[in-house]
């Protein structure tokens, strides 16, 4: 299914539909989750980019995303909790997620 999806521009609906049927089918596979979170966090849906991430909470790329979904709904806190947690885990871009709500908070205070 990753293939069938490289054929779409990555920003395209065909793109995360794809995402989205491999998801629903193979539920337990943590590629395909985070790809339709990272879709359903494209187009700004971050409860349904939430639904996604549970089914693999374990997942360093998937803390990093469930940081960026509290993110885009409100909730700093819970954000930057997810965040250093990937980043203990090893992901590369929470550190620089981590640091932009950092700056973004401080200049919204």
């Amino acid at each position: 299914m990753y293939l069938v999806a490289k054929t779409y521009p990555e920003d395209s609906p065909e793109y995360k539909t794809v995402f989205d049927i491999a998801c629903e089918n193979f539920p337990d596979a943590e590629v395909a989750c985070i790809n339709a979170a990272v879709g359903e966090l494209r187009s700004g849906k971050a409860d349904d980019a939430l639904r996604h991430l549970q089914k693999c909470p374990n997942s360093p790329e998937a803390k990093n995303l469930l940081g960026v979904a509290y993110t885009l709904k409100g909730d700093n806190e819970r954000a930057s909790d997810y965040f250093k947690q990937a980043i203990q885990a090893g992901n590369t871009d929470a550190r620089h997620n981590a640091e932009q709500l950092q700056q973004y908070t401080e200049d919204n205070m």
